[in-house]
């Protein structure tokens, strides 16, 4: 049987990392938090989709959901619209009327022509941010 000789230089980087993460895990580092959870969002939106119409209006359309364990009767939100590098191009803001606790409905901002017709053609990516809310009595 033959003997591997490995360099002693590479046995001493194994026995750092090695004692790196062992140190990490016995100070409790952050990590790698093994109890921690991470808390939902209260609003999930997905399903996003553009619309444009003869009359030259564009409408871009998504689905929020509401986890935020209670029913509400308003979201405020703002829609940003980024273009392929990333950058911020446009924003619309609107609000919901209610939306009952772990149920999703089709929400939509409403672009004018000029305004829609060139964000639809630029963006790339959007985001869906939640301003506030009321929680339904």
């Amino acid at each position: 049987m033959k003997a591997i000789n490995l360099p002693r230089f590479s046995i001493s980087i194994v026995f750092l990392l090695f004692s790196t993460v062992m140190y990490a895990q016995v100070r409790g580092s952050t990590l790698t938090p093994k109890n921690k959870t991470v808390p939902k969002p209260a609003f999930v939106c997905s399903n996003y989709v553009w619309s444009w119409y003869q009359n030259g209006l564009t409408t871009f359309t998504f689905s929020m959901k509401n986890q935020s364990g209670h029913d509400v009767k308003r979201v405020r939100y703002r829609v940003l619209f980024f273009d392929r590098q990333g950058s911020q191009i446009d924003f619309a803001e609107s609000q919901t009327e209610g939306i009952p606790n772990g149920l999703a409905q089709r929400e939509s901002v409403t672009l004018d022509f000029d305004t829609g017709m060139s964000t639809r053609k630029l963006s790339s990516s959007q985001k869906v941010e939640i301003l506030d809310f009321k929680e339904a009595p």
